[in-house]
This record gives C-alpha cells, structure tokens and sequence, in this order.
C-alpha cells in the first residue's frame, strides 16, 4: 500500500479561500483525492513496462487498484490487490524486494541466454519445462550432497565427441531479490507535481456547482 498525505497541498490551497466557500472543501478535496488515486494507478502501471525486465503484461499491471475516499473520510489508497495471491507476491517482491514467489514449492528461473522467452515480461513460456522433457536430451537433476549442480532442467548438447550440460531452467526453494521497481517514490513525485492543480481545478467545480441557501 501507498500513502501519502496531501493535508498541506490542501491547505496552501484553501488558505485565502472566502468563508462561504469553505464548505465546499471536503467536497472538493474528496475529488482531487479520488483522482489523484486514480491517474497513480494509471501511472504505475505504464511504468511496469518501464522497469520491469522486457516490461510487463496487462495481467501482471492489473495487480495495482485504487481506493476512493468521501468528504467525511478523505483517504483513497493506492495498491497492490486482486485474488491471484502469487500475482500480488510478485508485484510486492519487485517493490520491497525479499523471497521470490513460489509456484507450489520451487521458484523456476529460466536461462535467458539459452532459451527464447517471452517478448514482454521476459517470462519462461507456459508450459516449457513439461514440453522439453519428452525430449530425449533433456532431463531434470536435483542437487545433492555429492553433486553439487544446481538443480533445474538441463540439456545435454553433443558436439563431435565434447558433450556438454546447458542450464535451461533452475529450481530454487529460496531466492532473494533485490528491489526493483520504485513504486513509493515514482508516486510521491507523481503526486508532488500533479495534486495541487487538480485540487485548484476540482475546488472551483465545488464552489460553481454548490448550491446557494
């Protein structure tokens, strides 16, 4: 979750706003807030493609949502949701960093120098550790405490009379990742450079459209 406080952006506002306007405030405030949540969440999500590795697909951009506040509770939040538990532990893992997600109990890492993967999202195919292993030079070592090969799927590649093992995949029950994706400070920034105008703008919409007792 992402929280920011825009208490000052509404004060500096306000501050020389006319008394009987100042009813509209929380009215005003409401929308800026809902917005700014809003264009947020549009932002971070282009920007998956920016700082993901070979940017990121639509499935994994849909993991960011938006709140929405009321004039009598002017919060809205920013942050990662949705009902694919793995799809929110990946997303968090690039922005905090930490333990790799797992699918069942091994995390599957592809060789991206030794097998094509996708376009956008740099992601091993579906289905492509399954798919190879019906091939006959292809095979799936653990490691142990005599071999210390990492485990994952190989191949094995025969040249003239050199036969050589190519990492395909590896299998991990932990791995570590360092943060990547700055989602807190790309949304201060965002929010620094856009909340104050779109308050201003939702503010004289509150007092045009407010009704005169």
């Amino acid at each position: 979750m992402i929280s920011l406080n825009v208490r000052s952006n509404i004060l500096e506002v306000t501050k020389n706003l006319r008394d009987e306007f100042r009813r509209q405030i929380p009215f005003a405030a409401s929308l800026a807030i809902n917005e700014m949540a809003f264009e947020t969440r549009e932002m971070l999500k282009d920007q998956m493609s920016v700082w993901y590795d070979g940017g990121a697909v639509t499935y994994t951009k849909n993991a960011i949502y938006s709140s929405k506040s009321n004039k009598r509770k002017l919060t809205a939040q920013v942050y990662v949701g949705g009902t694919n538990k793995h799809r929110i532990a990946y997303v968090l893992n690039t922005i905090d960093g930490g333990e790799i997600p797992k699918f069942k109990k091994t995390a599957f890492s592809p060789n991206k120098s030794k097998i094509k993967v996708t376009k956008i999202g740099k992601n091993m195919p579906r289905g492509f550790v399954g798919r190879n292993l019906v091939k006959a030079n292809t095979f799936i070592h653990h490691q142990t405490a005599k071999s210390k090969m990492p485990s994952g799927l190989y191949r094995r590649v025969v040249k003239g009379k050199v036969s050589e093992l190519q990492l395909l995949v590896s299998f991990s029950s932990t791995q570590v990742n360092k943060p990547t994706f700055p989602a807190r400070k790309l949304s201060a920034e965002f929010v620094e450079r856009h909340f104050t105008s779109i308050m201003n703008r939702k503010l004289r919409f509150a007092i045009k459209t407010r009704k005169v007792v």
